[in-house]
C-alpha cells in the first residue's frame, strides 16, 4: 500500500513539473516579482536608455563613427529632407564658381594652390559670390568644412582657410570671417570683424603634411564659434560686437610671408568642401 502511495506521489510531482510555467516563477522567495516580469522590465529599461549601444565596438558607435553610412539610393524620401538651410559642396573638380588669382588649379578632385620663389608670391581661392550675400554671420546657424594638406618646403608663407564675406582682398591672408590661419608652423583659429579687433586662439604647432579635416560651427546653443580637427574641439571663440551682414562664402588663401629668402615652394591641397547654413 505505501509503496502504491509513493508511486501516485511521484506520478503527481513529474505532471506538475511538466506543466509548471518557468517564467511564472518568482525570482526568489523575498521577491514575488516573476521572472517574466523581470525580464519585461529589463527590456524596457534598455529601450529607454539612450546610451544603449553606444560603446566601442557597438552597434550604434560603428553607425556613428562610419566613414560611409550605406543606405539603398532613393532611401531618403523628400519629405525627410531640410529645407530650412542651404548647402553647397564641391569637390574642386571645377573651380568656375570659384574667383581665383595665382597659381590656382583642379587636380584629382582636390584644389591646388601654390606658390614658389622668384614666382608667384600668393594663390587664392574665394567663392563668396557663389554662396550668398547679405547674410548675418553671427546670428545664423552654420557649418564649414573641409579637407586640407600641404606639400612644402619651408615655413616661409601663410595660409588661411574658412569662411568670409562677400568683400575680399587680394593682398591679405587675414579676410573679414571666421577661418583658420597657419602662420608657419602655428595653427590658429580666427574670427576678423568687419571693424574692431580680431580674436584668436593659438592651436599649436601643427603638421598640415598629412590630411586633416577642418570643421568651423557657429553654435547658436553654446553661444561660440568652434574650430575642429578631425573631429577634435581645438578651440571656441565668442563674435566680437560687430554688424557681420557680409554674406556667407568660402576661401582658400596661400601667401608667401615677407621673409622669403628661404622660400622655395609651398603647394596647399584642398577637398570635399561642404558649407551649409540656416535660412
Amino acid at each position: 500500500m505505501f509503496k502504491n502511495f509513493v508511486i501516485i506521489l511521484l506520478i503527481l510531482f513529474i505532471y506538475t513539473m511538466a506543466i509548471l510555467n518557468w517564467g511564472d516563477l518568482t525570482k526568489s522567495q523575498e521577491d514575488n516579482e516573476t521572472i517574466e516580469e523581470a525580464i519585461a522590465r529589463v527590456i524596457a529599461e534598455h529601450n529607454e536608455d539612450e546610451e544603449a549601444h553606444v560603446d566601442s565596438g557597438q552597434s550604434l558607435e560603428a553607425h556613428k563613427s562610419a566613414d560611409v553610412i550605406d543606405h539603398p539610393a532613393g532611401s531618403v524620401v523628400a519629405d525627410k529632407k531640410s529645407y530650412i538651410e542651404i548647402k553647397y559642396e564641391s569637390n574642386f573638380d571645377s573651380l568656375d564658381s570659384f574667383a581665383t588669382g595665382g597659381d590656382v588649379s583642379s587636380e584629382f578632385n582636390a584644389a591646388l594652390l601654390y606658390i614658389e620663389q622668384g614666382g608667384t608670391l600668393e594663390s587664392y581661392m574665394r567663392g563668396a559670390s557663389a554662396i550668398s550675400t547679405g547674410v548675418d554671420l553671427s546670428a545664423t546657424e552654420w557649418l564649414f568644412q573641409e579637407v586640407g594638406y600641404l606639400d612644402k618646403t619651408t615655413a616661409k608663407f601663410e595660409l588661411a582657410f574658412g569662411v568670409t564675406g562677400n568683400t575680399y582682398s587680394t593682398g591679405d591672408v587675414e579676410q573679414t570671417g571666421a577661418y583658420f590661419h597657419l602662420d608657419g608652423s602655428i595653427l590658429y583659429a580666427k574670427i576678423n570683424p568687419p571693424t574692431g579687433t580680431t580674436v584668436s586662439e593659438s592651436i599649436g604647432t601643427f603638421d598640415l603634411t598629412d590630411p586633416h579635416i577642418f570643421r568651423i560651427h557657429n553654435n547658436l546653443v553654446s553661444g561660440y564659434v568652434e574650430f575642429y580637427v578631425d573631429g577634435v574641439l581645438e578651440a571656441s571663440l565668442e563674435w566680437p560686437s560687430a554688424t557681420w551682414t557680409i554674406g556667407v562664402g568660402v576661401h582658400n588663401h596661400l601667401k608667401a610671408d615677407g621673409d622669403i629668402e628661404n622660400l622655395t615652394e609651398v603647394s596647399a591641397y584642398f577637398s570635399s568642401l561642404f558649407m551649409s547654413y540656416q535660412i
